[in-house]
């Protein structure tokens, strides 16, 4: 019987190990969950990076404890290479799953829209999409119409913006993106943009700094606007 009752309470034990903590024998440090939603776009990245700032909060208040404690300060530097392995492991896993979540939605397309005022210039946007490689959106934006672009006219194309929209029409935030320089119009000679010509004249990818964390929670849409709207 009380081998039974040995075996139990080492169950229990490891049990509370697996529940409250990362990981026991001083390798986790108790943190509350956000309990944020799952998002319809991007899944569960919001709920991860809120469990993360969480986590690295309750990570931070245990270090200050330990130090207070400490007598001298080879204490409170041994308290620091306790604590290292933990955010090490942490931030490991906190990667991993933030890399496994946009590997679900690689390739998806996000929910876009324009502004009056962007919709009045040579510019359209074609397609947005998530990309997994980048953990960020990418932007197909072409000319409309043929012109020309040189010193003069630069600071109309050099960047564009776009406004990260909530269910309810709110702003979540508004990002700029940075799309040619100086280097590439040829000075005040210019250079000439064909009609569906691509604006991001490097080649590859538009990546358009989405910088997603918590409060994307209720992410919906995008909306391109002009550069007098941000």
């Amino acid at each position: 019987m009380k081998k039974v009752n040995l075996v139990f309470k080492m169950m229990v034990a490891a049990m509370i190990c697996g529940v409250v903590f990362t990981s026991c024998g001083g390798g986790g440090v108790s943190a509350p969950k956000s309990g944020l939603p799952s998002n319809e776009l991007l899944g569960n990245l919001p709920a991860l990076y809120a469990d993360n700032q969480l986590a690295k909060e309750a990570e931070l208040k245990k270090l200050n404890a330990d130090r207070e404690k400490a007598k001298n300060i080879d204490e409170s530097r041994e308290a620091e290479q306790k604590m290292r392995p933990i955010i090490e492991k942490r931030e490991t896993e906190f990667r991993e799953a933030v890399a496994a979540e946009w590997k679900k939605i690689d390739g998806k397309d996000v929910p876009f829209s324009a502004s009056e005022a962007f919709n009045k210039s040579k510019m359209q946007v074609n397609s947005v999409k998530f990309n997994a490689g980048l953990k960020d959106i990418v932007i197909d934006l072409v000319a409309k119409e043929e012109f020309k672009v040189s010193l003069n006219n630069l600071r109309d194309y050099d960047q564009i913006a776009y406004r990260v929209l909530a269910k309810d029409g709110s702003v979540i935030a508004t990002r700029p993106v940075y799309v040619m320089d100086m280097s590439e119009v040829g000075g005040f000679t210019g250079i000439t943009i064909a009609a569906g010509q691509s604006l991001f004249l490097r080649g590859g990818n538009l990546e358009g700094i989405l910088n997603v964390n918590e409060d994307f929670v209720n992410f919906a849409k995008i909306e391109f606007i002009a550069q007098s709207e941000k």
